[in-house]
């Protein structure tokens, strides 16, 4: 009986690994190498625009903000990587002799189209139209509020190039995301819940016409 248990022990803590850590996102920006990898869950508000999707808490000091990405909506295995330090892309003539270090893999995060998706994406769709019907990029009508699950995913900052197994490609540089490489964090969203649009006056973008 001993045995038999101890074999459904690797499962249990697969399992666990990748529950969901409840967490702030003040708390996940200010210690993100705790984080990174990690499936969590945290409560934000959203802003975007045309060069922004980021989620917001504005209880921090300073303003804790990260950017956020819906994953895809089927599972895909992530292939297999590793790493190497490099000073320069010289040292990639000679690849065979760096020092390449496995990349433990990260959890996949499927993407979950429920009634509280489509819920957030009502609010987000809703934008502020001038008296001619024109509609104001970057004006929305409603600030959305939610609790998001995903993939927290953090570079480190350091010159690196990184092998892909089976894809026989190479990427080499700082890892960043976003829009040009503006953030050095992001949660890849798998599924949101609780989800509050509050309305936003519109008069505020006739007074800034």
């Amino acid at each position: 009986m001993a045995a038999a248990c101890c074999l459904f022990l690797p499962t249990l803590l697969r399992a666990a690994a990748n529950e969901p850590i409840p967490a702030a996102l003040c708390e996940i920006v200010g210690i993100p190498g705790r984080f990174d990898g990690k499936i969590v869950r945290v409560r934000a508000t959203i802003e975007t625009g045309p060069e922004a999707s980021v989620l917001v808490d504005k209880g921090c000091q300073p303003e804790a903000n990260v950017w956020f990405e819906f994953a895809s909506s089927y599972s895909s295995a992530l292939p297999a990587s590793e790493y190497a330090l490099i000073k320069s892309l010289a040292d990639l003539r000679q690849a065979a002799k760096l020092t390449w270090i496995p990349i433990d893999a990260r959890p996949v995060v499927k993407l979950q189209i429920d009634s509280n998706y489509k819920k957030l994406h009502r609010f987000l769709n809703k934008a502020y139209k001038n008296r001619d019907g024109v509609i104001c990029m970057g004006c929305p009508l409603y600030s959305v509020t939610a609790t998001f699950t995903g993939r927290f995913d953090h570079s480190d900052g350091i010159f690196k190039a990184v092998r892909h197994d089976g894809a026989g490609s190479m990427t080499v540089g700082v890892q960043r995301f976003g829009h040009l490489g503006g953030w050095d964090s992001q949660i890849v969203v798998g599924s949101v819940s609780e989800v509050v649009g509050t309305k936003i006056d519109p008069a505020k973008y006739e007074q800034n016409k």
